[in-house]
C-alpha cells in the first residue's frame, strides 16, 4: 500500500488522486491519502485534514509526520509538497521507499511570487535549490511532470510522470458541442497572477458576437472574493465553481475551445498544465500562450498560440471559427506510469 503525504491539495487532487492513485488502483495497489476534504471521496483510505489546521502549512507539515508514523507499516511514501521533504531522512531510516513528486519547479516559481521582495529573489532561489537538492538525496525516486523539472535532480533517480489524463477517463467520452454555438471553456486554478483578467477581457471583447459564450471552472485564489469575481464577468461569461472531474469532462464535451493564457514567467513557460492535455484528449481546440515549450500545440494542430495580451487576435480566431483540429493524436498517463510501476516493483 502507498501513503500520499501533502499539505496543500484536496483529497481528490487531479494529479495525486485522479492520475497516480487511480493508476495504482488499476494495478490493485491501494493508497492512503490525506488532504483537504471538499469532495465525495470517503472511506478508510481517505483522511481529511483537521479543519482547524487545514490552512496552516506549518501545522500540516507536523500533521503529515504523525500521519506517516501512523501508517509506518506501509512500504511506499509519496511526498507531494516541498516542505514535507523534511521527513524524507526519517522515512529512509525506517526503511521506506520514498518518492518525491516534484510537480512544480519551486526554485523558479516561489521567487517569482509578487510578494517576494526583489532584493531577496536570488537568495531565496539559492536556498530552495540547496534545500531541495540536499533532502531529495534521501529519496529513492523523484517523479517529475516535465523534462525541465527533471534537470533539477540526479538523473538516475528521476522518472517522468506527465500531467496527462488516464486512458479510462476517455473510454466513453463523446463530444456534444453544438455547431451553431461556440462555447469557450477554462478549467483550472483562478488567479490574477495566472492571467484570469485576460480571460475576462477576451469575454468582454466578444460580447457583440452572440454565438460565443464562456464558462470558467476552478478554484478561486484566496485574494479573489466569489461575489466580486462573479460581478466582474460580462454577461456572456459564467463561473461554474470548482467542479469534480466528471463535471469537467461534461463541460469539455460541450466546449469547442479551451483556454490556457498564462503570463510569461519562467515557471509557467516550462510547465505542462494538465488542462492542455484534457483539452487535446477531449478534442477541444486550444487557445494558449505563445511559449517555446508549447510549440507542439501548433505543430500538431491542437490549437493556436498567442501573446497573452493579444486579446484582439484571440477574438478574431474565435470569430473566424475555421480551425481544422487534429483529432488522432492523444496523450495518456498510463504508459509512463507503467514504466515507473515496473521499476518500483524491482526496487
Amino acid at each position: 500500500m502507498i501513503v500520499h503525504l501533502n499539505t496543500t491539495h484536496n483529497i481528490d487532487d487531479s494529479r495525486i488522486y485522479r492520475r497516480i492513485t487511480r493508476f495504482f488502483q488499476i494495478k490493485q495497489v491501494e493508497s492512503v491519502l490525506t488532504g483537504k476534504t471538499n469532495s465525495s471521496l470517503n472511506g478508510e483510505c481517505y483522511h481529511g485534514f483537521p479543519k482547524f489546521i487545514e490552512n496552516n502549512r506549518a501545522m500540516l507539515t507536523l500533521y503529515n509526520l504523525f500521519f506517516a508514523l501512523k501508517h509506518k507499516n506501509k512500504k511506499v511514501f509519496f511526498i507531494h509538497d516541498i516542505e514535507l521533504l523534511l521527513w524524507a531522512p526519517l522515512l529512509r531510516l525506517m526503511n521506506k521507499t520514498v518518492i518525491y513528486d516534484a510537480h512544480e519547479n519551486y526554485r523558479d516559481l516561489i521567487p517569482s511570487r509578487p510578494w517576494v521582495p526583489t532584493i531577496l529573489k536570488f537568495f531565496l532561489r539559492i536556498c530552495i535549490i540547496a534545500y531541495e537538492s540536499f533532502l531529495s538525496f534521501f529519496c529513492n525516486f523523484v517523479s517529475c511532470p516535465t523534462e525541465h523539472i527533471r534537470k533539477n535532480f540526479v538523473k538516475k533517480k528521476t522518472f517522468i510522470l506527465p500531467n496527462y489524463p488516464l486512458t479510462k477517463d476517455y473510454v466513453d467520452f463523446k463530444k456534444n458541442d453544438e455547431k451553431s454555438k461556440i462555447l469557450v471553456a477554462y478549467i483550472g486554478s483562478i488567479s490574477y497572477e495566472k492571467g484570469v483578467q485576460n480571460i475576462i477581457e477576451l469575454a468582454k471583447s466578444c460580447l457583440e458576437i452572440s454565438a460565443i459564450s464562456f464558462q470558467i471552472a476552478g478554484k478561486l485564489s484566496k485574494n479573489i472574493e466569489l461575489n466580486d469575481f462573479r460581478a466582474s464577468l460580462p454577461s456572456n461569461a459564467q463561473y461554474l465553481g470548482e467542479l469534480n472531474h466528471e463535471d469537467v469532462l461534461e463541460l469539455l464535451s460541450r466546449s469547442k475551445y479551451g483556454l490556457c493564457i498564462l503570463p510569461p514567467k519562467k515557471a509557467y513557460e516550462e510547465s505542462m498544465p494538465l488542462k492542455i492535455f484534457e483539452y487535446i484528449n477531449s478534442e477541444t481546440i486550444i487557445i494558449a500562450s505563445k511559449f517555446p515549450g508549447w510549440k507542439f500545440i501548433e505543430e500538431n494542430n491542437h490549437g493556436a498560440l498567442f501573446d497573452h495580451n493579444d486579446i484582439q487576435s484571440m477574438k478574431l480566431f474565435l470569430q473566424q471559427n475555421n480551425f481544422i483540429l487534429e483529432q488522432s493524436k492523444k496523450y495518456y498517463f498510463d504508459d509512463y506510469a507503467e514504466r515507473f510501476f515496473k521499476h518500483l516493483n524491482n526496487k
